[in-house]
């Protein structure tokens, strides 16, 4: 078998693979590939025909540690076996391909997100857990709250968003191409709003998907969770649960929470064998 950058003649092979593996994201793999392919950002298992057996995609990316240093960063996307070939080690195969590749491109760190019961195949091969990545249910119903959520700009999601990340130790950038990409896909089915409290501008990234409200990441102050939920309720016209995604240590509070849950585990590899820090914040694609 053979890892490739795989070629633009590959795509239909790629996204026929990401239909089987991650069955409910039909829309999302179209948008991805018509949005964001990259040959050059793509790892593939073949076996040096058209066939594809394995593939994973990463974004470019940045890391903030806690002294304020900047490194480049990848993010490990959308890793997949094809069924009929799991149990062959060719996720391994690809995910230690990466780390060479990452290691020649002087990247420091790579990064990513991954269900609960896949956190051993990452483990396997050098990532370290660095933070869970959970959703707090609350009862949400339209309510008056005198905030007024309005739709973001592109610019003005970057700037707000660029303040919230600056007030966080160890956390990982989006720049550029990758900030307006997850800009454009929270607008597929959802919007990016902002609102202003007590002199000061918020933002929220939120999504309604299979008759879910989600709030996919905001810097709406921690501890004003059914505000939230409210407001943005009454945005939506909304009566049900309202879900907010966020690290664990980091949860919304209050009376209205009537649930809480990890949904994901993010893992960090340092390509160079330095220590990573383990209260790494990452956000925006994990929903």
């Amino acid at each position: 078998m053979t890892v490739i950058h795989p070629p633009e003649s590959m795509k239909p092979r790629l996204m026929q693979l990401w239909n089987t593996c991650f069955a409910h994201d039909e829309d999302f793999c179209e948008f991805f590939f018509d949005r964001h392919f990259a040959p050059e950002k793509a790892l593939a298992v073949t076996d040096g025909g058209d066939e594809v057996y394995a593939a994973l995609h990463f974004f470019d990316g940045l890391y903030r540690d806690g002294s304020g240093a900047i490194h480049p960063a990848w993010y490990v996307y959308g890793v997949a076996t094809s069924p009929p070939h799991r149990k062959k080690g060719y996720a391994s195969l690809l995910l230690r391909q990466l780390i060479r590749d990452a290691r020649e491109a002087n990247i420091a760190l790579l990064y990513l997100t991954s269900e609960v019961e896949a956190w051993h195949l990452y483990e396997s091969v050098g990532f370290q857990r660095v933070a869970e990545l959970s959703r707090t249910a609350f009862r949400a119903a339209p309510a008056p709250s005198g905030l007024q959520w309005q739709p973001c700009s592109l610019e003005k999601f970057k700037r707000l968003r660029g303040l919230y990340t600056a007030s966080l130790a160890n956390v990982f950038l989006w720049e550029g191409r990758e900030l307006e990409f997850f800009y454009s896909d929270l607008c597929r089915d959802g919007q990016v709003l902002c609102t202003t409290m007590d002199g000061r501008e918020y933002y929220a990234a939120v999504r309604l998907r299979d008759n879910e409200l989600t709030v996919a990441e905001t810097d709406f102050p921690r501890g004003s969770g059914h505000l939230l939920a409210e407001s943005i309720a009454s945005r939506f016209g909304w009566n049900g649960s309202l879900y907010v995604h966020g690290r664990k240590d980091d949860f919304f509070s209050g009376s209205s929470v009537t649930g809480q849950e990890n949904i994901y585990i993010g893992h960090i590899l340092s390509v160079d064998g330095s220590a990573p820090s383990t209260e790494a914040y990452m956000n925006l694609l994990a929903d």
